[in-house]
């Protein structure tokens, strides 16, 4: 039982993972030529990975059974028969591929925009730079990828997604502000949304804010949970491995 709760930490930690799209959102947006469809585009697009993912759990599980490994696309690779299943799998290899790209803008843009890099030669550098270092810790945390995946989706993905947004919004729920907006986004769909988001958070009430707060700390207790689920988990899995090397040698 022990062993199951656990697994179930790393399960969730991973599906959680998948919530952590919306990060790439901005710098979607801005490469778009006709941002008027970005909601399309939004919608579109998570259904067609919900679909994605769906169809690849299903056929893994349906498959493999209680042998399926915490990556079951790698499972569905290696065993599974008909190019029907790696095909589905190609589809996922695809996805993650079309993701390098914005994470990398994502993890540069913040650091270029604070040292006042404009150089467009500079700013591929830095990114080609930025890529090289990623593949390095990948490739280095490749045996253990399910766990990385876990606590990455338990403690960051629970932060950016169900934790900072509600508490962002309750605490705009206190300032009260006539700050506008600088000119140059106020006709654009962020500036609309930025208008619409303030006047409604301006209606929070008592019960709203509670709601809100509610969600903030469960969020939290959830995230430490889980994190704590796939670290205790990959301990024990590397003691289960020493101990095996060990009564392997006598």
């Amino acid at each position: 039982k022990k062993k199951k709760k656990n697994r179930f930490s790393i399960s969730m930690g991973i599906y959680t993972v998948a919530l952590a799209g919306h990060a790439a959102l901005p710098s979607v947006y801005a490469d778009m030529q006709d941002k008027d469809s970005i909601d399309v585009v939004v919608i579109v697009s998570f259904v067609i990975m919900w679909l994605i993912y769906c169809i690849t759990a299903t056929a893994g599980y349906l498959y493999h059974g209680r042998h399926a490994h915490v990556l079951v696309t790698e499972d569905i690779m290696l065993t599974s028969p008909g190019w029907c299943f790696q095909m589905v799998t190609f589809l996922v290899v695809a996805k993650s591929y079309c993701s390098v790209s914005p994470i990398v803008a994502i993890l540069n843009e913040i650091p270029e925009a604070g040292l006042g890099v404009v150089s467009e030669w500079t700013r591929r550098c830095s990114r080609t730079v930025c890529l090289l270092v990623l593949s390095l810790v990948a490739y280095a945390c490749q045996d253990h990828l399910g766990f990385v995946e876990a606590v990455t989706g338990s403690a960051f993905t629970m932060a950016s997604s169900f934790i900072l947004p509600p508490l962002f919004l309750v605490l705009l729920s206190y300032k009260k502000t006539n700050r506008q907006e600088p000119a140059g986004i106020l006709g654009t769909p962020l500036g609309k949304g930025i208008k619409q988001t303030m006047a409604w958070v301006a209606k929070f009430n008592v019960y709203d804010r509670a709601y809100y707060w509610f969600l903030v700390f469960s969020g939290i207790i959830v995230g430490i949970v889980f994190t704590y689920g796939d670290i205790r988990e990959l301990f024990n899995d590397h003691e289960a491995a020493v101990g095996g090397s060990t009564t392997g040698t006598s």
